[in-house]
């Protein structure tokens, strides 16, 4: 297997990725409830600690996103998956350990959230140790 090296988002990448969350943070269209998972997909791993940052600063204030019953979830899943001093390490009771992150309520498995943002996958508190 050939590993590939990541490059960083481009000054031109950054600016209109950032324009893009700012745009549709809070509008009620689909493309607005998608396009959390989209970033996650296609610039996660592109996005250095500080871009991370600045873009869970950006979004801290807002309370709701869009449509608070169809956007709101995957805005509220995408920032918290971005701040991550906020991830937990957790200990499940089979004995593995993985990194958790929370949102409205709700438990994420990080490296899951990461692999398939588009699947509501969570952990219940009852299955960590």
């Amino acid at each position: 297997m050939i590993k590939q090296e990541i490059n960083e988002l481009s000054n031109f990448e950054w600016t209109c990725l950032l324009g893009a969350i700012r745009y549709f943070c809070n509008r009620k269209t689909i493309t607005s409830a998608t396009f959390p998972d989209s970033v996650i997909s296609n610039c996660y791993r592109r996005l250095s600690l500080s871009q991370k940052q600045f873009i869970v600063r950006e979004l801290k204030d807002i309370e709701v996103f869009g449509d608070p019953n169809i956007d709101n979830k995957y805005w509220q899943k995408f920032r918290s998956a971005l701040n991550e001093g906020s991830h937990k390490e957790v200990e499940l009771i089979d004995g593995s350990k993985i990194i958790i992150f929370e949102a409205l309520g709700v438990l994420y498995p990080l490296k899951e959230y990461l692999q398939n943002p588009h699947r509501e996958t969570f952990i219940q508190k009852k299955n960590i140790k």
